[in-house]
């Protein structure tokens, strides 16, 4: 079964602690149960040996960011402290990971055309799964755009354009219009 592999995966990593272990199997597991048609290929691959690194604002300005090409998952330490809700930041970077092809993830593209809508997009689907009990809202023009634009073209769109890294979807789905 998918879920086993992945979660087994998760044990490969050395890089993690035993509680940082244990809230990620939490995550993938709710996220499966929530979306069991979407593939987890990608999180299997990715997680076994993805860097999780702390960083500071001054490097970072973003609570959290995923660099697929390296795979590294980083996260602002200040942000960790204090404003934003950790299970919700962690939620975001492995909805990266789960749809991470190549260089990028989600709808993003190579030249980076959707990354505002990808954010939003990712931030919304975190915000579904798991919450965002932080005292700081983050990416919130992002949100709204995407929550417009979801309303145009439908929520299934976006789901699968996001879930296959299609970014060609949205546009046929426009034209239509």
């Amino acid at each position: 079964m998918m879920l086993d592999r992945v979660l087994k995966a998760v044990d490969e990593n050395e890089g993690m602690s035993v509680e940082f272990r244990k809230n990620v199997k939490q995550l993938i597991i709710k996220f499966s149960s929530i979306f069991p048609q979407v593939s987890l290929d990608n999180l299997e691959d990715r997680i076994k040996n993805v860097k999780i690194e702390k960083t500071n604002k001054l490097v970072n300005k973003k609570p959290y960011e995923y660099n697929a090409k390296e795979n590294i998952l980083r996260f602002s330490e200040s942000a960790l402290k204090n404003e934003y809700n950790a299970v919700h930041l962690l939620m975001s970077g492995l909805l990266c990971m789960i749809t991470a092809h190549d260089n990028t993830y989600g709808f993003a593209t190579t030249d980076n055309k959707f990354i505002s809508f990808n954010i939003g997009y990712t931030e919304i689907l975190s915000c579904f799964l798991v919450g965002n009990a932080g005292e700081a809202d983050f990416y919130e023009e992002e949100v709204i755009t995407t929550n417009i634009i979801s309303e145009v073209i439908g929520a299934e769109t976006l789901f699968e354009a996001y879930f296959t890294n299609n970014p060609t979807i949205l546009f046929s789905k426009i034209k239509s219009l």
